[in-house]
């Protein structure tokens, strides 16, 4: 697996649930993260995960005393389950992720790896995938950032597929091609998630990484792969991961939308 040389940069994260920065070396600011950008998106269907979080709890905790006298003190810790619920849900769910993707990124590296029994099932997915993707997979976790626009993030793999632009045996092709300059395969940003679904904002997710790897490293990237893996063992091969490729006018309108996104980001943290 290659590398390429690049500034020193680190990741610094706040307490659960806040913002994560990104220092550069040659920068006195810190510059925000991707995602720090992109949990402004607005997420309609959380609200609604998030109330049916809570109405489980409540009901869990006080079906025991179904048929007593209900007190107020029972309402009480009912409510706070409740709000605590969600939480709990949120933040298992995404140590689960950080630990799942810490064991690909081994795996990636050609690491000896032990997989807990409880990651049995994702990395067998992966595992499922990595045979059948087809990708030159040259790069595990990379930290990128973007000089002009002032963000940065940590995206999951670099890939190489065939060149869609060029063709080897027709000039002005080949070593004139913008997109793959000759090697007659173009990049492609790979984002790996465990979450229950793929969701819009992921979309600029790999276009605002694609585009700081472009500022870094000269190399056009127009093209990111989502790739989401099951967390449990799938009845059904097919259902061991499933990929979304986001490319051309798509790919170039995420682009755009985070742009835009980051520039309220920016906005918003001037008036604090």
């Amino acid at each position: 697996m290659t590398t390429k040389t690049q500034p020193t940069i680190t990741r610094h994260d706040s307490p659960r649930g806040g913002s994560r920065m990104y220092r550069v070396k040659g920068y006195d600011e810190p510059m925000p993260s991707v995602t720090t950008v992109l949990n402004m998106y607005p997420k309609p269907a959380l609200w609604g995960w998030y109330n049916k979080m809570g109405r489980e709890a409540m009901i869990e905790k006080l079906k025991p005393y179904l048929g007593e006298r209900l007190t107020y003190e029972m309402l009480e810790r009912a409510n706070e389950e409740a709000k605590k619920r969600p939480e709990k849900v949120r933040d298992a769910a995404a140590d689960f992720g950080t630990q799942a993707h810490t064991l690909i990124d081994l795996i990636l590296k050609g690491a000896e790896v032990s997989i807990p029994p409880a990651f049995d099932s994702v990395v067998t997915n992966f595992s499922a995938w990595h045979t059948d993707t087809g990708l030159d997979i040259r790069m595990g976790e990379v930290m990128v950032y973007s000089p002009t626009l002032l963000y940065a993030g940590t995206f999951d793999a670099m890939g190489y597929t065939e060149c869609k632009t060029c063709d080897p045996d027709t000039p002005p092709h080949g070593f004139g091609c913008p997109t793959c300059g000759g090697s007659f395969k173009r990049p492609v940003i790979i984002d790996f998630k465990t979450s229950n679904g793929l969701y819009p904002e992921m979309d600029m997710q790999l276009a605002a990484y694609g585009y700081a790897w472009s500022e870094m490293f000269g190399e056009q990237i127009t093209e990111g792969w989502l790739v989401r893996f099951s967390k449990d063992t799938p009845a059904k091969p097919e259902d061991a991961f499933e990929v979304k490729k986001v490319e051309g006018q798509q790919y170039q309108a995420a682009l755009e939308e985070f742009k835009a996104m980051l520039e309220w980001y920016k906005k918003h943290e001037a008036r604090k």
